[in-house]
């Protein structure tokens, strides 16, 4: 495996990468990929195994605190002297790998990733049903009856509040 930083000649397999990662409305453009390395190439990584591109992370210094949409399209903006590393990807191609670990580690990340979006199903209802609870009356109103038992359901979902 070999990490260095990204030059315009990885534009292509960058995009790939990219492709694979997100529908193609929220992908970043080969031409914003060139931006970037051009702009803050020293703060583009990439992952190559056998020369084949398999992970990048990229992302420019602000002095700006909080992540803006802006900063995606405008790599014009990174500012080398400022205070704040911004990580706008950071993409491997599990797959890639995943092919290459015995059978035995397999199940084993097969029993994670279960478990991963298990947890992530109860985590993402427990934050709708509580959007909705909270703005419910708002939205065309919740009967009382039902706001009640809605809140008894929440409190299983308590730990949620205090991470």
């Amino acid at each position: 495996m070999k990490i260095r930083t990204a030059t315009m000649d990885d534009l292509n397999e960058i995009a790939n990468v990219e492709a694979e990662c997100f529908p193609a409305a929220e992908a970043a453009t080969k031409e914003e990929f060139a931006g970037r390395i051009r702009y803050y190439g020293n703060h583009f990584w990439i992952m190559l195994e056998e020369d084949k591109l398999i992970a990048f992370v990229d992302g420019f210094v602000t002095d700006e605190a909080d992540l803006t949409d802006e900063m995606y399209e405008k790599a014009a903006m990174h500012n080398e002297d400022g205070a704040w590393q911004m990580i706008f990807g950071a993409f491997a191609v599990l797959f890639s790998l995943y092919g290459k670990i015995n059978s035995t580690n397999k199940r084993i990340i097969d029993k994670i990733f279960l478990i991963s979006a298990i947890a992530s199903v109860i985590i993402n209802f427990a934050l709708i049903y509580e959007f909705v609870l909270d703005y419910g009356n708002s939205l065309g109103g919740i009967p009382m009856d039902i706001r009640s038992d809605m809140v008894s359901f929440g409190r299983l979902f308590e730990f949620w509040n205090i991470m």
